[in-house]
């Protein structure tokens, strides 16, 4: 495969074909660890949407609960003003690790378990 896109369908984590199976990262010579793929893109995305603060808050909140949480709440439970809550809601949905469901004029959010995981799995990458 030559990393270009298709008419099919995406892999999130990489951009590539979903026959594409992204190998994360492989040993160079010396223990240095680096990409084997285009997925820095994604891993970058990621670590920076988990680096704040706010946002950091915003997923514990969204864990504690098993089902989804209206907007209205998470903007009740900061100090920020609902842009501010919106703007960092729309990185985590960026990155992947929370989506919504629209209902009326609310939207409701949840945390997506899977994108936790392979967060998990990024970072003990790092090390």
């Amino acid at each position: 495969m030559d990393g270009r896109r298709s008419n099919g369908n995406i892999n999130e984590s990489c951009g590539r074909n979903q026959d594409h199976t992204c190998t994360g990262y492989f040993n160079r010579p010396g223990g240095r660890f680096e990409p084997s793929c285009p997925c820095r893109k994604y891993r970058a995305r990621l670590l920076k949407a988990l680096a704040d603060p706010t946002r950091l808050r915003i997923l514990s909140l969204l864990s504690r609960h098993e089902g989804e949480v209206c907007v209205f709440e998470i903007v009740e439970s900061f100090t920020l003003e609902q842009p501010t809550i919106s703007h960092h809601l729309r990185i985590l949905r960026d990155a992947g690790l929370v989506d919504c469901r629209k209902r009326g004029l609310w939207a409701y959010y949840y945390v997506r378990r899977e994108a936790l995981s392979r967060a998990q799995d990024v970072i003990n990458g790092l090390a």
